[in-house]
């Protein structure tokens, strides 16, 4: 006599459907049982080996050295330009601000640090190290007891400011007149080792133009 198949579905004692277990007992086979989930299998997933990971590190590493010159050349560019563009804003600044005023208004040059407010000019450092801008009431290009600190600046880290032409060269300040012209005038140049730079020319008639130079520090 053949016994027919027969399936009995166990229950895990600890886990209610969905997961179930399967016991089969083939008729050709008295005793012996295959077990039987079914859960869903996972054989579509996979992960990483060890070589591959260390292939993709390996890549990334490479990629990143070939790309981290220019990056850095790319900064350097930018801190040219925005100490370029913040010293011609603050000249500009210098000059409608003593048209409104009424005044004198200087710019000159000062150390000042980053959180840092200069509360003289210096003659002993150069434009590089940063500058203020303030109410001169009396002209003498110092700020003194009265006079109002408008705005001060840094230089970007690693950049050089130098003047390079005209009556700037040997002046440590810059006066707006209430004319709208300038006391002084001549070229600055904003460059950095290796890098072109930018020149900044100042009019006495009050007009500011600056433009790149192939020259660098």
């Amino acid at each position: 006599m053949k016994l027919a198949p027969s399936t009995l579905h166990i229950r895990h004692p600890s886990r209610l459907a969905p997961h179930k277990a399967v016991l089969i007992m083939p008729s050709h086979k008295l005793g012996a049982l295959h077990v039987v989930s079914d859960r869903p299998t996972t054989s579509g997933e996979h992960g990483f080996t060890l070589i591959e990971l260390l292939v993709t590190i390996t890549v990334a590493a490479i990629l990143a050295a070939v790309a981290l010159p220019s990056f850095l050349d790319m900064i350097q560019r930018n801190r040219i330009s925005v100490t370029a563009r913040n010293l011609r804003a603050d000249l500009a600044y210098a000059r409608s601000e003593s048209v409104r005023r009424g005044g004198i208004v200087s710019i000159c040059i000062a150390t000042v640090s980053e959180g840092f407010t200069a509360a003289q000019c210096s003659e002993h450092a150069n434009w590089s190290d940063g500058w203020i801008v303030f109410v001169d009431a009396n002209g003498n290009g110092s700020v003194d007891s009265g006079d109002t600190i408008l705005r001060q600046r840094t230089s970007e880290r690693n950049i050089s400011v130098t003047s390079i032409s005209g009556s700037i060269a040997s002046a440590t300040s810059i006066h707006a007149m209430p004319a709208g012209e300038f006391s002084e005038d001549g070229t600055l140049r904003i460059c950095a080792p290796r890098f072109n730079g930018i020149d900044l020319s100042i009019q006495r008639s009050g007009s500011l133009r600056s433009q790149s130079t192939p020259s660098t520090c």
